[in-house]
């Protein structure tokens, strides 16, 4: 039996419970402490060796919100959800899977130690029988090694390598490790770099299609090379695209790279070594584009046609047509100048209008048939810094002016000359056209070659054709009207085309006719004459259309017998 100095089971249980919340707590803060070194190195890694520190100051906050979700699952998994109440039967339980050679003694003594009060059936002397044989085979066990610290002895052996290479690391990158702490706390701070990046000189608003020379200045280390990253500026998603830059002759601790011919506005950046310049702009400024444009013809107001409104740059217009132009554009624009494009001087300027001064408009009067174009004075540039006022030049469009034409007349009756009496009346009948339209129409006749007579016929009031039937009594127009008087006469239009000062107004005669005044017996003779002629021509065409008709009669028989 043990003696009274030996520790009651109890006070054993207790201290074996003890011993298994000290590994607990160890193991866990052990493993806690190497995944947080860990989570430092990767974040340095990551933040710095892979991003260069450009992920942006909201990357920081970020890792620290991830590592602060990794370690509290760590936390949990590895120490919290092991953490346990004193429980005198579970702990019984451990013991004697420890020491198997118990059989249970423990348990059972845990068990009905408190049962026996109350409980008829339970005996004492069993319970104390129990106890005391639970105490001789418990006496020189130690309850304490249900844990092994010595479990413990790798992952030592591991947290003192992180500990000893983040250490070292800290010593070696003071720097870089507190400016990692500093960027994971929100703060905008950048890394250290074994060469520094000191200038970067560039043109950030360039004419559309220019080139650019990027120089970059540098200091601390020498660096072998220097390239520039550039890329579309609207376009994120693209790559950036490498280029080598090249050493500057005349300016020492300097790179150069030329950039050609930009179509759109572009992202770069430059590296030297270990450091990398922010990202810069270059803004490319390009020509205004018209977006809408009108073009209305107002027609002379002879022509009496309402006006039109077209969109085409390149068009037709009556001579006369005031053009007048109303242009909309993508962006402001500053000046724009009509070029007359066959010698390149400036026709006029055009009014800018608009809350963004991006409406244009001006007129000019077709008068002669002219190839233009747009000389463009950009008004955007002002909106990046200063003003650099680019120029332009446009395609070139064309105005082809169509002339007012000449009028048409013809004489249909009479169709050739003849006699007359001095009581003769002449039938005339005759048509006129124009392509705007007809003003006034005359009947022009001579005596025996005297100066022209004009005798108004009618008005066409702006038609573009019509017909012109005269009959004409000689007599009441020729007041002294006797044999052997020669007149010649013909039809005259003009059209409604305003004639400029001493210009030649738009008229147009006819053929002439003319007749010669006989005596009654020499006309009739002319007249017998005539009709005898007109019959043997109507003769001949009925015959040549009766010996046609034979004709076609035998070949359709000679077809009929042939099938």
């Amino acid at each position: 039996m043990p003696d009274s100095t030996d520790r009651n089971i109890e006070d054993k249980l207790k201290e074996a419970h003890s011993g298994q919340q000290r590994f607990v707590w160890t193991r866990g803060i052990i493993r806690l402490l190497i995944w947080l070194l860990t989570l430092i190195l990767t974040d340095l890694f990551i933040d710095w060796v892979i991003l260069r520190g450009n992920a942006g100051s909201a990357f920081g906050p970020l890792l620290l919100i991830i590592n602060i979700a990794i370690l509290g699952y760590v936390a949990w998994n590895e120490l919290i959800r092991h953490l346990k109440d004193y429980d005198e039967l579970i702990t019984a339980l451990d013991v004697e899977e420890r020491h198997p050679d118990l059989s249970s003694l423990l348990v059972s003594y845990t068990q009905l130690k408190h049962s026996s009060d109350g409980q008829a059936n339970v005996s004492k002397e069993l319970i104390a029988a129990m106890r005391d044989q639970a105490v001789e085979k418990s006496h020189s066990l130690d309850f304490r090694k249900i844990v092994d610290f010595g479990q413990l002895k790798n992952l030592a052996v591991v947290s003192i390598g992180i500990v000893s290479f983040f250490g070292l690391i800290s010593f070696k990158w003071q720097t870089h490790v507190n400016t990692l702490f500093q960027r994971l706390a929100g703060v905008d701070a950048s890394y250290p770099t074994n060469t520094d990046i000191t200038g970067v000189d560039y043109q950030n608003i360039v004419k559309f299609g220019d080139s650019i020379n990027v120089t970059a200045t540098w200091d601390k280390k020498p660096p072998e090379d220097a390239f520039i990253f550039t890329r579309a500026f609207d376009n994120e998603e693209a790559k950036w695209k490498s280029l080598p830059m090249v050493k500057t002759e005349n300016v020492q601790k300097s790179f150069t790279r030329e950039i050609k011919g930009l179509t759109g506005d572009l992202s770069f950046y430059v590296q030297i070594n270990d450091d990398e310049s922010d990202v810069y702009r270059v803004n490319v400024i390009k020509s205004p584009e018209i977006q809408k444009s009108t073009i209305t013809l107002k027609y002379p107001d002879y022509m009496k046609r309402e006006s039109l409104e077209i969109d085409q740059l390149t068009f037709e217009a009556p001579e006369g047509t005031t053009v007048s132009w109303q242009l909309q554009c993508d962006s402001a624009v500053k000046n724009l100048e009509i070029i007359n494009a066959e010698d390149g001087k400036s026709i006029k300027e055009a009014t800018i209008s608009g809350e963004n001064s991006n409406l244009l408009s001006f007129d000019m009067k077709a008068d002669n048939a002219i190839n233009y174009s747009f000389r463009w004075t950009e008004g955007i540039s002002a909106n990046f810094g200063e003003a650099k006022d680019f120029i332009y030049d446009d395609v070139q469009h064309s105005i082809r002016v169509v002339s007012d034409s000449i009028p048409k007349v013809e004489l249909l009756r009479p169709s050739s000359d003849g006699l007359a009496t001095v009581a003769k009346k002449i039938s005339i009948a005759g048509r006129a056209s124009d392509d705007h339209g007809l003003g006034q129409a005359w009947l022009v006749y001579q005596i025996d070659g005297s100066a022209d007579i004009r005798k108004p016929i009618m008005d066409f009031e702006g038609k573009k054709s019509g017909n012109i039937q005269l009959t004409w009594d000689i007599s009441e127009d020729i007041k002294e009207l006797k044999p052997g008087i020669r007149i010649s006469y013909a039809l005259e239009v003009k059209d409604l085309y305003p004639s400029p000062e001493g210009g030649v107004p738009h008229l147009r005669r006819s053929i002439a006719r003319e007749i010669e005044v006989v005596e009654p017996e020499r006309y009739l003779q002319w007249y017998r004459s005539e009709l005898a002629a007109q019959n043997d021509e109507l003769k001949r065409a009925r015959e040549s259309e009766l010996t046609a008709s034979s004709q076609v009669k035998q070949l359709r028989e000679q077809e009929d017998e042939s099938q």
